[in-house]
């Protein structure tokens, strides 16, 4: 939900592939094939699912009240400054540099956090961070 009128009506124009309900898999499979992830939010004590995004090499942008690591972070009440962190974070997203270790630097972030986020990421997406460090 936004709180800029009309903002939803300029979102249905764009270029999008709109996706309904997923089972696990089909999910991690449209998440690890996408090339951005918006996670753009005004408040975030954790924000898992940007989290799992990079855990499964997607980069995201975020704004500041979201506690991932990620290339860009935006003002969630700008959407000019929301466009462009999408666009950098795009052209960003095919630099091999910056994709590479995208895994291993979520992994160090959950590590930091608290190492249950990785128990939980285990349990709830057979990914096993300990193997990727």
């Amino acid at each position: 939900h936004t709180n800029i009128e009309g903002y939803m009506g300029q979102l249905e124009k764009l270029p999008t592939v709109r996706h309904g309900w997923l089972e696990l898999e089909p999910y991690q499979m449209v998440i690890a094939s996408s090339r951005v992830n918006m996670a753009v939010s005004w408040t975030e004590t954790f924000h898992y699912q940007a989290a799992e995004a990079g855990l499964l090499g997607t980069h995201s942008l975020t704004s500041h009240a979201v506690p991932v690591p990620s290339l860009y972070k935006v003002d969630p009440n700008d959407p000019r400054d929301i466009a462009e962190g999408l666009r950098k974070t795009w052209s960003e997203s095919f630099n091999p540099g910056r994709s590479d270790n995208l895994m291993k630097v979520m992994y160090d972030f959950c590590e930091f956090c608290n190492l249950s986020v990785v128990e939980t990421f285990r349990t709830s997406l057979g990914i096993d961070l300990l193997g990727l460090g």
